[in-house]
């Protein structure tokens, strides 16, 4: 046990403590870290404060309308949904990712010892997920039903133990997808599995609310929402008998109390016992050796009459052969996929009468819709080009292909960058398609989309290239931290978001005193002078031969 005791106590100061520590002391690489927080922290508080808002106003009318439990099945419920979605890249990072097996195995440690440790570590992270949708329900819950000391204590154990359940069930998809991808060479795709089920899950309980609740008054709605949360709890059973024990009280309360610990540690000991069969055998076997790629060789079929066109044409091929360079490259499309499917089901819940009004305000203001729309498309996937804009740094040192081949730094630079860009029209071609049939059928409408991702996305992909090409976001020397962006990757995406939002600000201003044809005019020259200034700033970060930080 003090063997265990130890183990836990590194895992915990390692992936969190040590990290505040040197923000505290300012030590290097606290201030990347600091950097991160507080990026997190503008994103994460005002949901936090929002929801919490939304909660405490809602509880009087739900009591109102008898259904006032539907607090508790929301807060559990949803947090168990979140815990199981966001646990399935750290459950992967730390069982399957990690590395450190080695510098375990010489050590006194039983089985048990590392898996319960490594459970744990995760585990402190989702609570925080848990405390922070449970507590406001819990809290506006409490405003309309008389609640004791007993509720808070139970509330207090049932927020420690709500995690547990969807961590295990990832665990068992982790370590059965471990079993099949075994191999090195399979952890490309097995960690675009992952990320993708993550995306999929989101999306598809979106569609769920989104098509299972019909319009109507509030109170039918609430009944709606309040039993679709009922049917997610017969896969959470542990939320059904968290919200029965909170609900009752008395020996039926304590006996509801006492089956949540029951179940929970029985569920926690099933998957200690799968860890022994099926995780730890297949990490002995693999030996969590990440064996390093093979580089291509870009001399074979090089066509030196046509530059562009050929390293055009090799990234492609690239991005379709390899899984993981395809999820980067093609993240835009697969989000923007996604919302568009989210789109047509929340379109097929408009009446007839409400879309005829749609298409009537946009036939009297069609410049307007049409220049809009390829300026917020194509700001939206300028954001999101963080993955196309990964292009140097996946390939390492090898990806420099003007120096070692005899091409000037430029023609490479042009062929990336439409390699890039043709990346991120693919799903604003789907968009406008998607627009033509659900909306309002307008030829021009795909051209000016088309234009305006063009021209307004080439800024945020222009600085992702940038950055990309002198501080590279992936790093294949150290497996574990390959696919994790870089700390510069997050503040150069904060700089196109703050790009994109003054340039929006200011078109505010613009469109109403000259119209929308030279409103789109200051915006399309606005972006094209400063892609055209970040393009020959990657030029002569690639002239330069910066060395690759792996």
């Amino acid at each position: 046990m003090h063997n265990f005791g130890a183990l836990l106590k590194y895992k915990l100061k390692n992936v969190y403590w040590n990290p505040l520590k040197n923000i505290l002391r300012g030590r290097q690489g606290g201030l990347k870290i600091f950097g991160k927080g507080i990026l997190l922290l503008l994103i994460f508080v005002p949901m936090v404060i929002a929801y919490s808002y939304m909660m405490w106003n809602a509880a009087p009318f739900l009591k109102g309308q008898g259904v006032e439990d539907f607090l508790l099945y929301f807060g559990f419920i949803s947090a168990q949904i979140l815990v199981l979605a966001f646990s399935i890249q750290g459950i992967s990072s730390e069982f399957y990712f990690s590395n450190e097996l080695e510098s375990l195995l010489p050590l006194p440690l039983r089985v048990n010892h590392v898996f319960i440790a490594k459970f744990i570590s995760v585990f402190m992270g989702e609570l925080l997920v848990s405390f922070f949708m449970v507590f406001p329900s819990l809290i506006a819950y409490a405003k309309v039903v008389d609640t004791g000391i007993l509720f808070w204590i139970k509330s207090v154990i049932f927020i420690l133990l709500n995690p547990i359940f969807p961590m295990a069930m990832v665990l068992i998809l982790i370590s059965i997808l471990m079993k099949i991808f075994s191999k090195s060479r399979s952890k490309n795709i097995f960690q675009t599995l992952s990320i993708l089920f993550g995306l999929v899950l989101g999306i598809g309980i979106n569609i769920l609310f989104r098509s299972n609740i019909s319009g109507g008054d509030l109170a039918k709605l609430a009944i709606g929402y309040r039993e679709l949360l009922q049917s997610f709890s017969k896969v959470f059973v542990t939320s059904e008998l968290t919200i029965q024990s909170l609900k009752t009280s008395g020996v039926k309360g304590l006996l509801f109390f006492t089956l949540v610990i029951l179940v929970t540690v029985v569920i926690f000991f099933i998957f200690s016992l799968l860890s022994k069969s099926v995780y730890y055998q297949t990490l002995l076997e693999s030996k969590v050796m990440e064996k390093r790629r093979k580089p291509i060789n870009y001399k074979n079929g090089f066509n030196r009459n046509s530059v562009v066109m050929t390293i055009f044409l090799k990234d492609w091929k690239r991005s379709l052969r390899i899984p993981i360079f395809f999820y980067q490259a093609f993240m835009g499309i697969i989000m923007l996929l996604l919302i568009g499917v989210i789109s047509y089901f929340s379109m097929k819940n408009i009446d007839g009468f409400s879309m005829e009004i749609i298409r009537v305000f946009i036939r009297e203001h069609i410049w307007y819709a049409r220049i809009l729309s390829g300026s917020i498309i194509g700001g939206y996937l300028g954001l999101l080009s963080v993955g196309s804009g990964m292009l140097f740094s996946r390939e390492g040192k090898n990806y420099w292909i003007h120096r070692t081949l005899p091409i000037k730094a430029e023609h490479e630079a042009f062929g990336r960058y439409l390699f890039a860009i043709s990346t991120i029209l693919l799903p604003a071609i789907a968009v406008a398609v998607l627009f033509q049939f659900l909306i309002f059928p307008d030829i021009l409408f795909i051209v000016f989309v088309l234009l305006g991702t063009l021209i307004v996305a080439s800024p945020g992909l222009c600085l992702q290239l940038l950055v990309d090409a002198s501080h590279p976001s992936l790093n294949w020397e150290d497996p574990a931290k390959m696919g994790k962006g870089n700390y510069r990757v997050f503040f150069s995406m904060f700089g196109n978001l703050i790009f994109y939002g003054l340039m929006g600000f200011v078109s505010i201003f613009v469109w109403p005193w000259q119209g929308p044809i030279l409103g789109g005019l200051f915006i399309f020259a606005t972006a094209i002078t400063v892609s055209i200034a970040l393009f020959f700033a990657w030029v002569k970060v690639l002239k330069n031969g910066v060395e690759l930080e792996n």
